[in-house]
């Protein structure tokens, strides 16, 4: 994943429900946590973040 200014995209919260509305699953993540998925439309995995240890 990059962190290139170039690479940055700003989107309402709003819009971003509008194209999958399963993201207010993740409105209790705690921090420290993660949410991944293999697709659109599969069931989001939680686990703890790991620690970046660069």
């Amino acid at each position: 994943m990059s962190e290139a200014i170039e690479d940055v995209a700003l989107a309402g919260l709003g819009h971003v429900l509008d194209i999958d509305p399963s993201i207010v699953e993740l409105a209790d993540l705690e921090p420290g946590f993660q949410a991944t998925r293999e697709r659109l439309g599969a069931n989001w995995v939680i686990e703890k973040t790991p620690l970046d240890e660069g």
